[in-house]
Order: structure tokens, then C-alpha cells, then sequence
């Protein structure tokens, strides 16, 4: 009944909490290491999805705004505006412009390779980053260097990868952050420079 399943829960509750308690410290290091690799993982996934989504946002905005009706036809008739128009627009049109250039390159430095700070470390055979696991001469001498490994060795291991994950990662988020607020400079200019069309 009810009671059984939750006597049940506690039990299991309780078990794992003694498993948890009895654990040997360098498995409970070794589990704080992978859970920290694969949250950075998620946040670099997160920080190029948000440079995805900005960059497609900027083509769709920067192609619709320059290519609206109202935008050509006030640039084919500026001869026909005042000093203070012509000013005007060429300010909103270049400030539009340079925000949207500015959205693609922080977009485009979002995605660029990491450079971990300690280079020397990619001349080393390892067992988690891509480089030092391609400096093996075949995947059964991959297979044996993980089969021997220690638990210390892959703490050492994943702390090395996390540090340098963590740097790329701090690199990711300051350039997305940068295209998101370039982008919301283009959307305001953009919408003022098509206020500025109606109006004229």
C-alpha cells in the first residue's frame, strides 16, 4: 500500500545516503570532476546557441530592414531632403550598419577554436581533449592507457580539461554577451531608421 511505498522511498533514500557517506574520496572527487566537465559542456553548448540564434536574428533583421520599400526609396530621394534629413539618415544607416557588423563578428569570435593557455599541454598524449587523444597511434592504445588509468589519473586528467573549458567558456560567454547587446542596438537603430522613412 501507501505505506509500504513510502517506507520503500525512505529506504532507498537512506541507502543511497550511506553509499554516498561510505564512498572512497577519490571516487567523490573523481564524480565532482565529470559533473563540473559536463555542466561546462552545457554551458558551451548554451553560449554558441545564443550566438546561433543572434546571428540569425541579425541576417533576417539587417536583410528586411535594407531591403524594405520605404528604406530604397528614401535613399534614391535624398537629393530631394534637407542637410538635416540627408545627416539624419546617413547616421541612423551607419549606425545600423555597424551594429549589425559588429553582431557578426562577436558572433563569428563566439565560435572560434579555444587556445588553451597551457599550449604545451596539447604536445602530451591525454584522455579527454581531442588533440592529445589523437597523439595515440591506434584506438586499442587508447583503450589500454584508459583501461590503466588510475581514478587519480583521471581526476588529474579532467581537472586539466575543465580548466581549459573553463577558459574557453569565459572567452564564449563575454562574445555572446556582446553580440546580444550589438544586436539590440541594431533592432533600435533599425526601427528608428524605419520610423525615419515613413516620416518621410
Amino acid at each position: 500500500g501507501v505505506g509500504a511505498v513510502a517506507r520503500q522511498g525512505h529506504e532507498t533514500g537512506y541507502t543511497n545516503r550511506c553509499s554516498d557517506y561510505f564512498m572512497p574520496e577519490e571516487d567523490k572527487k573523481l564524480e565532482f570532476v565529470v559533473k563540473v566537465f559536463e555542466h561546462l559542456r552545457t554551458l558551451t553548448s548554451h553560449a554558441d546557441g545564443k550566438a546561433g540564434i543572434a546571428i540569425g536574428l541579425q541576417t533576417f533583421l539587417l536583410t528586411k530592414v535594407l531591403g524594405t520599400a520605404l528604406v530604397s526609396h528614401t535613399f534614391s530621394n535624398l537629393h530631394v531632403l534637407d542637410t538635416g534629413g540627408r545627416v539624419v539618415f546617413y547616421v541612423l544607416g551607419i549606425a545600423f550598419c555597424g551594429a549589425s557588423l559588429m553582431c557578426f563578428v562577436f558572433c563569428i569570435l563566439v565560435f572560434t577554436p579555444r587556445s588553451p593557455e597551457e599550449a604545451s599541454g596539447l604536445e602530451r598524449k591525454g584522455l579527454t581533449y581531442f588533440e592529445q587523444i589523437s597523439r595515440f597511434k591506434s584506438s586499442a592504445d587508447y583503450d589500454q592507457a584508459v583501461k590503466k588509468a588510475s581514478n587519480q589519473d583521471l581526476i588529474t586528467e579532467f581537472s586539466h580539461e575543465n580548466y581549459t573549458l573553463a577558459v574557453t567558456l569565459k572567452h564564449k560567454m563575454k562574445y555572446a554577451r556582446y553580440s546580444v547587446n550589438a544586436l539590440l542596438l541594431s533592432i533600435l537603430f533599425g526601427v528608428l531608421l524605419l520610423c525615419f522613412a515613413i516620416t518621410r
